[in-house]
């Protein structure tokens, strides 16, 4: 979900590839409201963090921080132009994934921990595969396919998931 998340705060506008989030500890809250429930993470190299750091280290703190700049709103658009929460056009039959039992994003903390895949967020592994596919298909996720040939007619299903400008960012940030 971090890549999604990345992609859609790029797409957006919302962040930008080189901007610092300053992060730190191991533990984080956006403020007394949560209560006792705080982000964590496993390693924090850096209290400057940029995307690049963050998809290096999969860092929580920062993809949640992310996802409270994005939004509810632009999250959820986002989130569907990989095909997250719709029916994956397939001769085989999978589970629909989705992005929260109610199909919204109605708090902060959902919000927040949503951006890094975590919440109510339900995905299924060919979800995944198909949305960093898009860094390989110019930002396009293919319909997928159980194929015997070659793959040459191979057809777009989502077209832009990823803006193409911004593929090199997270190509770079997450290879």
């Amino acid at each position: 979900m971090k890549l999604i998340a990345g992609a859609i705060g790029l797409n957006t506008n919302s962040i930008t590839a080189d901007e610092v989030f300053n992060i730190d500890g191991l533990t984080w809250q956006k403020d007394e409201s949560w209560g006792n429930y705080k982000v964590t993470r496993v390693v924090s190299p850096y209290n400057e963090v940029t995307l690049r750091e963050a998809a290096k280290y999969s860092d929580n703190i920062y993809f949640a921080q992310a996802a409270l700049k994005i939004g509810s709103e632009k999250l959820i658009d986002g989130i569907k132009k990989f095909g997250i929460g719709e029916e994956i056009p397939f001769d085989f039959p999978l589970t629909q994934s989705s992005i929260s039992n109610s199909g919204e994003i109605d708090n902060e903390i959902l919000l927040a921990d949503t951006g890094y895949g975590q919440g109510e967020l339900m995905v299924t592994p060919l979800n995944m595969a198909l949305a960093y596919s898009a860094l390989a298909n110019n930002g396009n996720i293919m319909t997928p396919r159980l194929i015997i040939n070659d793959g040459r007619d191979a057809t777009v299903w989502k077209e832009s998931a990823i803006n193409p400008e911004n593929i090199s960012i997270l190509v770079d940030d997450y290879s």
